[in-house]
C-alpha cells in the first residue's frame, strides 16, 4: 500500500530508453514511455508495473521531447486509457510543430484526454511534493524547432529531497536549466536523472559543480549502438561524488523518500 508520506520515485529498466514513475499517495504521474529496443514497452514492462503496484489513474503524462526512445509507449497506453490504467493528463513543451505528436495528440484528443503545454516557470504541486519546469523557456523554443535541447527538465522537489528529470537536454537546454536554478537559489540536488542515457554531449563539468548530485541514475539498454553511458560522463559524475545506477546492469531502480527528505534506493524488484 502506497502511503501519503512517502514518495516513490521508479525508473524503469526498459532497455535503450526513458520511463519514470512518481508516486505520491494517490498522486502518480510519469516522465517518458519509450525504448527503441524493447518492443510493446508499455504493453510488457510498463503497464504490468503500474497494475503490480496497484495504480488506476495516471494524473499526468509528461513527454519530455519527441524522440521515439521517449514517446513510443504513449499510444499503447492512451489506446487502453478508458478500460485499464486512466491517463488524466497529457503535458509537452510546444505541440505547435511537433509532427512526431501526431497521433498520440489525436488519439488523446478521442478520448477527452486534455493536452498541455509546459514551459520554464510552470509547476505541478501537491502537498509537499512540488514539480517545477526548468526547462525550455518559451524563447528557447522560439529559436530551436524541437530536438534534444528542448527537451522538458522538472525538478521534484520534497522536504529537504530534490531530484532532477533531464530528458535528453543538452547545450543550449542544460545552459538554461542551469541558468533557473542559479535564479532560484538552488543547487546540491539529491538525485539526478541523467541526461540523454549518458551521453558524452550532457552532464557537463559546470552543470555537475552546481548540482552535485548524491545519486545519479542513466536509463539504457545493454549492447545499445551508442555505447551509451558514455565513459567521460561516467567520470564526470563520479569526479563530484555521485553513484551512479545504470538500468541496463541494475534492472529499475526505485527511490524511496521518507519524512525529512530521507532516502532509500532499491535496485531490481521494487515491491
Amino acid at each position: 500500500m502506497r502511503l501519503p508520506q512517502h514518495l516513490n520515485i521508479t525508473c524503469l529498466s526498459v532497455g535503450q530508453g526513458d520511463s519514470a514513475v512518481i508516486e505520491y499517495g494517490n498522486f502518480v504521474c510519469l516522465i517518458d514511455v519509450g525504448s527503441s529496443t524493447e518492443k510493446e514497452v508499455s504493453k510488457y514492462t510498463i503497464l504490468p508495473f503500474l497494475k503490480y503496484s496497484g495504480i488506476r489513474k495516471v494524473d499526468y503524462l509528461f513527454l519530455t521531447h519527441g524522440d521515439l526512445d521517449h514517446i513510443n509507449g504513449a499510444l499503447e497506453l492512451l489506446k487502453q486509457s478508458r478500460y485499464g490504467v486512466k491517463i488524466k493528463r497529457l503535458v509537452v513543451t510546444d505541440s505547435r510543430y511537433k509532427e512526431e505528436y501526431g497521433e498520440i495528440f489525436d488519439l488523446a484528443r478521442s478520448q477527452s484526454i486534455p493536452i498541455y503545454e509546459m514551459q520554464q516557470g510552470d509547476s505541478v504541486s501537491l502537498g509537499k511534493v512540488q514539480l517545477l519546469c526548468l526547462a525550455p523557456s518559451v524563447q528557447l523554443l522560439n529559436e530551436v524547432e524541437g530536438g534534444n535541447e528542448t527537451s522538458m527538465v522538472l525538478l521534484l522537489i520534497k522536504e529537504n529531497f530534490s531530484m532532477l528529470f533531464m530528458g535528453d537536454s543538452e547545450g543550449e537546454g542544460e545552459l538554461e536549466v542551469m541558468k533557473h536554478l542559479y535564479e532560484l537559489g538552488i543547487s546540491n540536488v539529491t538525485a539526478l536523472k541523467v541526461a540523454h542515457h549518458g551521453s558524452k554531449n550532457s552532464t557537463n563539468d559546470q552543470f555537475l559543480a552546481l548540482v552535485r548530485p548524491k545519486v545519479g541514475v542513466i536509463s539504457c539498454g545493454e549492447n545499445n549502438v551508442y555505447g551509451h553511458p558514455h565513459r567521460e560522463t561516467l567520470e564526470r559524475l563520479e569526479a563530484v561524488g555521485c553513484k551512479v545506477m545504470i538500468t541496463k546492469d541494475l534492472g529499475a531502480v526505485n527511490i524511496r523518500v521518507g519524512h525529512g527528505g530521507s532516502m532509500e534506493v532499491r535496485c531490481g524488484p521494487t515491491k
